[in-house]
């Protein structure tokens, strides 16, 4: 979010002739500063991996656009040196020994703050009868009168609760969170989420680093993989893609052969399903001249990449295939020969605005991997993998740390690949 911001300035200043937040400010710009606090930041690093780069970037540039960094932790020397380095003041607090104050005021220290004092310290400033900033002993206000650390963190929760309450000015926003509930009905009343849906797009769940809502067009996207072990959350995503599909107002259809498990459910979500060999059949006889109506077009159009004027007035279809090792045993055992039709689609399917999404198991890839539904499928990599574990799989080519490969996930929680990049998500529970 910061990072955002801190881009959006930069290039909001040069387009207003400013080089930095106090020339800006000196003009009549109004832009307000941005104060940014950690307290402990060592626990901080702990908790958020990965984070190290962007708060030195922070710290080496957003002063200049009037986004400021402040820090607290109780040992210096457990501050990163490269960030250190960027770090232009510091207040020494009750520390242990005269080096410790040193090492955070950058210079020469003459005295020690009174020890036992609470808010005592060192503080370096400047002074009219010398040139360089000197340090001096100095008392922090305390908000509080007492010495419970407790009592004061509830006065003061208390204090801020009325100060928001009691403010009528714009606020700032929030920092983004990934929702606590992440229920099906809960998820579905967010506004990112009915704005995606309402735009023709599908909301998986929200990245867990950025906490933002990461949806998928389908339009972009032909053989879908849905991947992970039993019970990490396979069948809740068919089942999530089903209904936001439904009210995209998509053409949905979902094939549950042979056990039609979902069969129920499909009927009260109004998902058409298709249960056995004999369905799929009949619904073929409909599918295939639609398949080859849209090659036509795309024919006519001069080919794929010509195609997008032409095919954005035709309807979005989904194909749902919740067991796809049950799915291949079907078309490839039936003597009607389905098989030949799904090997072409998936050769030569795509930009027909027809997206297949399949739970894809590793005992599928390991029993089927050598038909042409399947490794044709699995060759364009593109899915989520559910539950972590990822040196489990070789469907995707995840860019993540031994530790992180090597990490079980709850059901729910999942890697895909979106713009290049490696994402961890959470989706919610459709229940």
């Amino acid at each position: 979010m910061l990072l955002k911001e801190l881009a959006r300035r930069k290039l909001d200043f040069s387009t207003r002739g400013a080089g930095t937040f106090k020339e800006l400010a000196g003009a009549g710009g109004e832009v307000p500063a941005i104060l940014f606090v950690i307290d402990n930041l060592p626990s901080f690093t702990e908790i958020n991996p990965g984070q190290d780069d962007n708060l030195l970037t922070l710290a080496r540039e957003a002063a200049s656009y009037g986004i400021y960094l402040l820090v607290t932790c109780t040992n210096y020397n457990d501050v990163r040196a490269r960030l250190r380095q960027n770090i232009r003041a510091g207040v020494g607090l009750q520390l242990a020994e005269k080096y410790d104050y040193e090492d955070v005021l950058g210079s020469k220290c003459d005295v020690t703050a009174e020890e036992g004092c609470p808010g005592r310290g060192l503080i370096k400033a400047d002074s009219d009868d010398v040139k360089e900033p000197r340090c001096l002993e100095f008392q922090t206000a305390m908000c509080v009168k007492t010495e419970d650390t407790a009592a004061a963190n509830l006065a003061l929760s208390e204090e801020l609760r009325g100060i928001t309450a009691a403010w009528k000015g714009s606020s700032a926003p929030r920092i983004p969170q990934v929702p606590s509930d992440m229920s099906y009905e809960a998820f579905l009343d967010y506004p990112e989420t009915r704005e995606a849906i309402s735009g023709g797009s599908l909301p998986l769940g929200y990245l867990l680093k950025e906490a933002e809502l990461l949806s998928l067009r389908p339009e972009e996207h032909f053989c879908y993989c849905i991947s992970g072990a039993a019970r990490t959350g396979r069948t809740n995503a068919i089942r999530l893609i089903a209904l936001e599909s439904v009210s995209c107002g998509f053409d949905v259809t979902l094939i549950d052969c042979p056990s039609g498990r979902l069969s129920s459910w499909a009927q009260t979500a109004g998902v058409k399903c298709l249960t056995d060999s004999d369905q799929v059949y009949s619904w073929l006889a409909d599918t295939i001249p639609e398949f080859s109506r849209r090659h036509k077009i795309i024919e006519s159009a001069g080919g794929r990449k010509l195609s997008g004027p032409v095919m954005a007035g035709e309807k979005q279809m989904i194909i749902l295939i919740h067991d796809f090792g049950g799915f291949l045993d079907t078309i490839y055992s039936d003597s009607r020969n389905m098989s030949s039709f799904f090997e072409n689609m998936v050769r030569h399917g795509n930009g027909h605005k027809i997206t297949l999404f399949a739970v894809v198991s590793r005992e599928d890839l390991a029993s089927h991997g050598n038909t042409a539904v399947c490794s044709g499928f699995a060759s364009w990599k593109d899915g989520l993998y559910l539950g972590g574990l990822t040196d489990n799989q070789r469907l995707f080519d995840f860019e993540l740390t031994s530790s992180e490969r090597a990490k079980r996930l709850p059901a729910g929680y999942g890697h895909t690949i979106a713009n290049g990049k490696t994402v961890a998500l959470l989706m919610p529970d459709v229940g």
